[in-house]
């Protein structure tokens, strides 16, 4: 039973690490497009769909509900890679 709870804690880190580090590339990403750098900008969309395939393995695995409002930025649109 313990063993549990430490798995789904650090999970639960996990996942809150992750959608931080998602949030920041979201930041990233906006600032490049904005202004005209679109080699940054399309290199952290590849960074952002790295982290979300990450994300995403790691609801799958642990169990945890995927918290996407989390992950939502004002002003950021995928780009196609």
């Amino acid at each position: 039973m313990k063993i549990n709870i430490i798995l789904c804690t650090n999970g639960e880190q996990l996942q809150r690490k992750l959608e931080l580090e998602i949030r920041k590339t979201k930041d990233k990403q906006i600032l490049g497009r904005t202004s005209g750098d679109s080699e940054y900008a399309m290199q952290q969309e590849r960074k952002i769909r790295q982290l979300t395939s990450k994300y995403n393995k790691l609801c799958n695995v642990s169990g945890l509900l995927p918290k996407k409002q989390r992950m939502s930025i004002p002003g950021y649109r995928r780009i196609k890679v």
